[in-house]
């Protein structure tokens, strides 16, 4: 089932769109404003960490259960793949989240310097 496959590689995937955002950006670069290019950088970052966490090396969760909440199966309890997944890709769309793109940040507003009152 899809849904089975995109739990057990959503880290893999965001680094491909993370390759990906990285190559559109570089080329795109001259034309983009500096919050455009800083949220791409962000969006980068926030996708490689998740694949160091949980694919290579990938100790986060086993830790995170662990260390934690000392679980008895920190395979899978309390953090298990599904809830990584909801937490770490649902945030994403959430408008409060600040790796989410607004259309402030993403938006023509700064391309012009900010108006500043004549003394």
């Amino acid at each position: 089932m899809l849904s089975d496959r995109y739990r057990a590689h959503w880290p893999r995937i965001g680094a491909i769109i993370a390759m990906f955002v990285g190559g559109v950006t570089a080329m795109a670069g001259k034309r983009l404003t500096k919050p455009q290019i800083l949220s791409a950088a962000n969006l980068m970052a926030l996708m490689a960490h998740q694949y160091e966490e949980y694919v290579d090396p990938g100790y986060f969760p086993g830790q995170f259960n662990r260390g934690l909440f000392t679980s008895e199966s920190p395979r899978n309890y309390p953090l298990n793949p599904q809830t990584a997944m909801v937490i770490n890709t649902g945030l994403m769309r959430d408008r409060n989240s600040p790796y989410a793109f607004t259309a402030k940040q993403m938006g023509p507003y700064d391309s012009k310097p900010p108006m500043r009152p004549k003394p």
